[in-house]
């Protein structure tokens, strides 16, 4: 499975145009009002570590991957598939499913007070049996280099017998310092847990990468996971 990756790095490497334009984020967690260009496309691949305890990580991480393609359709629509990989603590790399996702921008930017954009995903396991929808109605706003970008998220799982509601958000504020380098923090949280954490992201168009970790700061009532870090890169094919 290793060696499968690194085949498919490579050859995305290989394809890899550097005069295309991505869908650069300054998140890791949070989405903004944004999407692909129409005929551009773009791979991102997410490195996500999940460990029960932030001071005790060794021998108790999650490790998931997702590989995403990025296409813009139109003016106001893009489309992405991910693959996404799950390795548990001594445990061999796995294939966990995939997702389809749509994003549909609404108006045009500043028409409205706050940017609103349209999230729709649905996805599997690999085996078929837990099936899930996800919608998001982003908010956002850019203000000089400042951004503050808002997402109420709205889950149904089923685990294979009943759907559950899920409801979520994430919330990120960033400062663009210069053209290759962002700051930002980030909120999310659910009806179990919260979270905060610092991002990071350098880049521009074609090349990107943002990075940073964070902490659950609530109650851990449901036995969650109290570490987080993600990157996320992207590259414009």
């Amino acid at each position: 499975m290793k060696k499968i990756l690194i085949i498919n790095l490579c050859a995305f490497l290989i394809v890899f145009n550097f005069k295309a334009h991505s869908d650069m984020r300054s998140y890791l967690w949070t989405y903004e009002y944004m999407i692909m260009e129409p005929g551009q496309a773009e791979l991102e691949h997410y490195l996500t570590l999940k460990a029960p305890n932030w001071h005790n990580i060794k021998g108790q991480t999650i490790v998931e991957h997702k590989f995403e393609i990025e296409v813009g359709m139109t003016k106001h629509f893009d489309f992405s598939i991910y693959q996404n990989f799950l390795q548990h603590p001594g445990k061999t790399l796995t294939y966990a499913g995939f997702d389809l996702r749509a994003r549909f921008l609404i108006g045009e930017k500043n028409q409205f007070p706050l940017d609103p954009l349209i999230y729709l995903e649905i996805g599997n396991n690999a085996e078929l049996s837990k099936p899930k929808f996800e919608g998001k109605l982003i908010l956002a706003k850019d203000i000089g280099n400042f951004n503050i970008a808002l997402n109420s998220i709205f889950e149904f799982e089923n685990d294979g017998t009943i759907w559950e509601f899920v409801p979520s958000y994430s919330l990120g504020l960033r400062y663009e310092f210069t053209k290759l380098f962002r700051f930002g923090i980030e909120f999310k949280g659910d009806r179990d847990a919260q979270y905060i954490g610092g991002v990071i992201s350098h880049g521009r168009d074609n090349l990107w990468i943002a990075a940073g970790p964070m902490l659950m700061y609530s109650r851990n009532s449901k036995g969650k996971s109290e570490f987080l870090f993600r990157t996320i890169i992207g590259l414009g094919l």
